[in-house]
């Protein structure tokens, strides 16, 4: 039986995203009758590093910083192990949003722009912000952080009201701020490596929400409406001419990072129709309320399909 190891864990806010994704991919593995292992971390590395021998496959699930970052697939090399994910090149520049938003920026896109953005390393800094932004509305957000969590949108004379939602930022990230552009539409892209192809859109996902953003509570905590899945809507004309004007753009980025497995890039349709892009996951959310395990288990029929094939993937199926 093939031994497979989830990493999961760490110590940041987004430790309970971790736990959860975490659980989810446990469950539907243990089902193909594999032999599976968490290891929460900090707490299990003494244990992980004793047992990483017998391991055939490692999956980390750490969102945010020591996870997500590359730390563990940087670990699954140095002992030759097999891994999920992109190499730890990949996700160091992934997890900081404003380095792949400048990578994105040199690529010249032709149809995907990019909101105007600047990093803020400590509160003093703050006052560069109406420099750049003027009167404008902007978004304030952890630069490496995720699931949205201490976002805010303000306007520019506004932000001394957020003072506090700032120094708690700053005290373990640095501050990104982004022109907020007026949507008409927020779409996330799901894609899919199988390892001898190029990668394929499987899935666009309009997200409709009540609040000004699509926050923390919106994703996790189901105080969004509908999240809307637009397979039926394929047949329409808008959706054929989304997919084809983003899709070589997104083998653009593909063909500089070569990032692997799945991942997602979140974009946005502005109001005056430009597409902006937003961020690239390299390891998405798998909790039970995540867009990710929700577009696998349609596309797939079902998550035990979608495993089966992963795992096929990695020539682990058997």
């Amino acid at each position: 039986m093939r031994n497979i190891a989830i990493i999961t864990g760490w110590t940041s806010s987004e430790r309970p995203i971790s736990l959860k994704s975490a659980e989810t991919r446990q469950n539907y593995l243990e089902k193909l009758w594999y032999n599976v292992k968490k290891f929460i971390i900090p707490e299990d590395l003494d244990s992980l590093l004793k047992n990483i021998n017998k391991i055939d496959l490692i999956i980390p699930i750490i969102h945010w910083i020591d996870g997500e970052d590359g730390k563990i697939t940087a670990l699954a090399e140095l002992f030759k192990k097999p891994y999920f994910f992109s190499d730890y090149s990949v996700l160091n520049l992934t997890l900081n949003k404003y380095l792949t938003n400048l990578f994105v920026k040199k690529l010249n896109l032709k149809n995907i722009k990019l909101p105007r953005s600047i990093l803020i390393n400590n509160y003093k800094e703050i006052d560069l912000i109406p420099k750049y932004f003027k009167d404008k509305k902007i978004i304030l957000k952890p630069n490496k952080g995720g699931s949205s969590i201490n976002t805010i949108v303000c306007k520019v004379d506004d932000i001394s009201a957020n003072e506090n939602n700032i120094k708690e930022i700053l005290k373990s990230d640095e501050l990104l701020v982004q022109e907020f552009i007026p949507i008409k539409k927020e779409l996330s892209i799901s894609i899919f490596w199988d390892y001898d192809k190029y990668p394929k859109i499987i899935w666009i996902t309009e997200i409709k929400y009540n609040s000004e953003i699509f926050d923390y509570e919106a994703k996790y905590l189901w105080k969004s409406e509908e999240i809307h899945y637009l397979i039926k809507e394929y047949i329409e004309v808008y959706w054929w001419n989304l997919r084809d004007k983003i899709k070589n753009d997104i083998l653009t980025i593909y063909k500089k990072l070569k990032i692997k497995t799945l991942w997602r890039i979140d974009i946005i349709v502005g109001k005056d129709d430009n597409i902006y892009f937003l961020e690239i996951n390299t390891i998405p959310g798998f909790s039970q309320n995540s867009i990710y395990p929700q577009i696998a288990s349609k596309y797939w029929w079902n998550l035990k399909n979608f495993f089966v094939y992963l795992l096929k993937c990695n020539k682990l199926w058997k």
